[in-house]
């Protein structure tokens, strides 16, 4: 078989545009914390500073995934890039706790609003076999951006100091403009979901969220992204315990998001063979089981095998989600879905180490990675069960 790129002229594009969107997320949620260090702000005020990145990504994912479908995906992804940009050259001259978490107001908004555009530009595409090879460029560009971006980071700020990383993020944002021309027209398409107000648009979401395949969906988003905060959160702390050096920390952690690539590149036959659905959950099951497995490992080789398959089952689903949004959704609610999806990926990214850090208290690291890995495993279980009904 060939390669996607060279059966689809829009794979390319596509995959500098998931590259682009999740690396640069990815840059700057490392680079602004690391500029608050540098300014010698005590550690609270660093964590408010990286939180209020997702105040308003999490207050308006809904409407902004209605908004894309009146604007369109490619115009309100040349207005975030923009706002993103335009926060990244402030960047250096934001040097105050007040200053920084405005920063963050603005910049995290235009990020998140980057990639909530770049998902509904996919799944607006549409469904089938094409579809789903462009959900495999787009999910691997995406994952190799997030995995290059803190490596990048760090030199820059090494070599050469914050400023230049601030401005090269700047200059990378406005790069979306070429990328974005470059990307086929999305079909136009008439809102299948009626204009109103904002209460009208959370019932419209509330309607397509209890939709069994969309229900499928949010739920597999939910584990997805919870599998991944708890890993970055606590699997660093396990190791620690163990005594692992800091740069064994780091190639570990590395591996596992290594080995996501050739997830990925995996999906493709898979999603014809088995479905969207059945292989989303298939990778859940995978990721969580080997997450929940961890305390069982107590030297390398073993949790490399599990980083592994942890490795694999995220670079499974993201596809398979991307698939299944476009298989599920008609034309005009694409942006809408994908709203929601942003919505609960944030609500993960809370929820989930809260309870894994509130359960650890009393049953330590191990125990928490048995409980809360455990019954999300068990949840990514029970949804292969119905995905396959």
């Amino acid at each position: 078989m060939s390669h996607p790129a060279r059966q689809d002229p829009a794979a390319l594009p596509l995959g500098l545009l998931g590259g682009l969107a999740a690396g640069l997320y990815a840059w700057a949620g490392l680079l602004v914390p690391l500029w608050a260090v540098e300014l010698e702000l005590p550690p609270p005020a660093v964590g408010l500073v990286a939180g209020a990145a997702a105040v308003l990504p999490t207050l308006c994912a809904i409407p902004a995934g209605a908004l894309s479908e009146r604007l369109g995906p490619r115009r309100l992804l040349g207005l975030a890039a923009l706002l993103a940009a335009g926060a990244a050259l402030a960047g250096p001259l934001a040097r105050t706790l007040e200053a920084l978490v405005a920063l963050q107001l603005v910049g995290g908004l235009g990020r998140s609003l980057v990639w909530l555009a770049a998902q509904a530009y996919l799944v607006r595409l549409g469904g089938g076999p094409r579809s789903a090879r462009r959900a495999v460029v787009f999910s691997f560009g995406s994952m190799l951006g997030t995995l290059l971006s803190p490596l990048a980071v760090g030199l820059i700020v090494h070599r050469a100091g914050y400023a230049p990383a601030f401005l090269l993020l700047t200059g990378a944002y406005l790069t979306l403009g070429p990328v974005v021309l470059a990307l086929p027209a999305a079909p136009a398409v008439l809102p299948a979901l009626e204009s109103g107000s904002l209460r009208t648009t959370f019932a419209q979401a509330r309607q397509l969220a209890l939709r069994p395949g969309m229900a499928l969906v949010l739920l597999g988003t939910f584990l997805r992204f919870a599998s991944g905060s708890l890993r970055l959160a606590f699997f660093p702390v396990y190791l620690d315990a163990l005594e692992f050096s800091p740069l064994a920390i780091g190639l570990l952690v590395g591996f596992g998001n290594f080995v996501t690539l050739g997830g990925v590149l995996a999906a493709g036959p898979l999603l014809a063979r088995l479905g969207a659905l059945p292989l989303l959950y298939l990778a859940l099951v995978l990721a969580l089981g080997a997450l929940a497995a961890t305390p069982l490992a107590t030297t390398a080789r073993p949790l490399a095998a599990l980083a592994a398959i942890w490795g694999v089952g995220m670079g499974l689903s993201l596809p398979a989600l991307l698939q299944q949004i476009a298989e599920d959704t008609r034309p005009g609610e694409q942006g809408l879905a994908v709203g929601l999806r942003q919505a609960v990926n944030e609500a993960a990214a809370l929820l989930s180490p809260l309870a894994l850090g509130l359960v650890s208290l009393g049953l330590g690291v191990a125990g928490g990675f048995y409980l809360v890995g455990g019954g999300l495993a068990g949840l990514a279980l029970a949804g292969l069960v119905w995905a396959r009904r």
